[in-house]
């Protein structure tokens, strides 16, 4: 461990981390403070040395000191086995995919009791060596996976990758071994799918949570991108020997020798002609490319499209939209519109409640109101004033005299 406790220089406390466990009912926080002291270093070191592997042997013999190895490695390994931390190699590789299908999940359903009754009974007639047995550590293919996982998001062009290339993924590379176990934890975390292809495993990555399936248009894809790699390949060993062939030809010329300088320059020409195959070659699977990218983003459209009106045709299914109640509906809003305006007519309309002939009652008794007032006897109105009013009037007419006192 390149990062060493602090207690490591502590021989006292040292000899009682080597030391075995006592039981834990003897004193509890002891115990767990132990077992947290191992369980950090061993994940410590796994990761450090980028190792998902372990057995007794190399865990003694990683944390040997002062010539003495620890006495309870094999308690820690066992309580990192109940926790999950740690799975046997044997049944880390036994476990099933996710099942997608009924008829898979029967299979499994039956073949997990099987092979669970079978190692037990293996377990009972055989007599395994606790130093043999390997350890996978869970972190570490976690860590390790969803680091691959997102070097590959980085990389969209890349349909499939080889295992060499998908442990190469992973930094510092990681050993074949460990390689074929993180594919296999990648594919019970539905990540991962492969498929046999030219005597060569072909794995699809991805970080979705989507089925993952390996089809003919990736594999085809896949054999595109090796073409063009290949003819990469072989145009920059033609240029080479293009290079090679143009300084012989100086070179001959240099001491005379003008046929083998132009044997040389007729060599120069046919790895020319050679190279220029290789490009047209190339330039047409570049194009290959860019239509299959096309037909890619038109299905992605055409799928859009299908989408779109699939929901459309829901909404209208769900609010009950059809031509002929919309019409209905318009139908039926002219007439309520109708009925409306009818309303407002007849509530405008003025009253009359005096019919016609009690008008003509009414003025027939105000005419013969103005026949009796025609009839009465009264005298004229006299045209000269009265005596006493005009004595009155002369009264008026004179000057008021005021009296002063002295």
């Amino acid at each position: 461990v390149k990062e060493i406790p602090d207690c490591w220089q502590d021989d006292k406390q040292m000899n009682v981390l080597f030391s075995p466990f006592r039981k834990r009912e003897l004193n509890p926080v002891g115990y767990d403070s132990k077992m947290k002291f191992w369980n950090t270093v061993i994940v410590q070191w796994c990761m450090e040395n980028n190792q998902s592997l372990l057995t007794l042997p190399t865990l003694r013999t990683a944390f040997k000191r002062k010539g003495r190895t620890p006495s309870c490695l094999m308690t820690v390994i066992e309580e990192l086995l109940r926790a999950g931390d740690l799975k046997n190699k044997s049944d880390f590789l036994n476990m099933t995919l996710p099942q997608t299908t009924w008829t898979s999940w029967v299979m499994n359903s039956v073949k997990t009791p099987f092979m669970w009754s079978m190692s037990k009974l293996k377990e009972a007639l055989t007599e395994i060596d606790i130093n043999e047995v390997q350890y996978v550590y869970m972190g570490y293919l976690k860590s390790k996976g969803e680091s691959i996982l997102s070097k590959a998001e980085e990389q969209p062009e890349k349909f499939l990758y080889t295992l060499e290339e998908m442990r190469k993924l992973s930094n510092p590379p990681c050993t074949t071994e460990t390689a074929e176990l993180l594919l296999h934890w990648l594919k019970l975390e539905g990540k991962a799918c492969s498929v046999r292809c030219d005597e060569q495993e072909l794995i699809k990555l991805s970080m979705s949570s989507s089925p993952l399936e390996i089809t003919d248009r990736d594999i085809a894809q896949y054999k595109l991108v090796q073409s063009k790699e290949a003819l990469l390949k072989a145009i920059a060993v033609l240029e080479e020997e293009k290079l090679k062939a143009l300084n012989d030809a100086k070179e001959h010329l240099s001491k005379g020798l003008r046929i083998a300088a132009k044997s040389s320059l007729r060599k120069k020409k046919a790895l020319e002609e050679c190279i220029t195959k290789r490009i047209s070659t190339l330039d047409n699977l570049d194009l290959l490319f860019t239509r299959i990218r096309d037909a890619q983003s038109d299905a992605e459209v055409y799928n859009s499209y299908k989408v779109g009106v699939s929901a459309l045709k829901a909404t209208f299914k769900e609010a009950g939209l059809t031509e002929d109640r919309v019409i209905n509906t318009i139908t039926e809003i002219e007439e309520v519109n109708e009925m409306h305006d009818e309303i407002q007519n007849a509530l405008s309309h003025q009253m009359q409640p005096n019919t016609e002939s009690e008008l003509e009652e009414e003025l027939c008794t105000i005419l013969s109101s103005f026949k009796l007032e025609d009839k009465l006897n009264l005298p004229e109105v006299p045209s000269m004033d009265l005596p006493e009013l005009k004595q009155n009037k002369d009264k008026l007419s004179e000057p008021v005299k005021f009296a002063f006192t002295e």
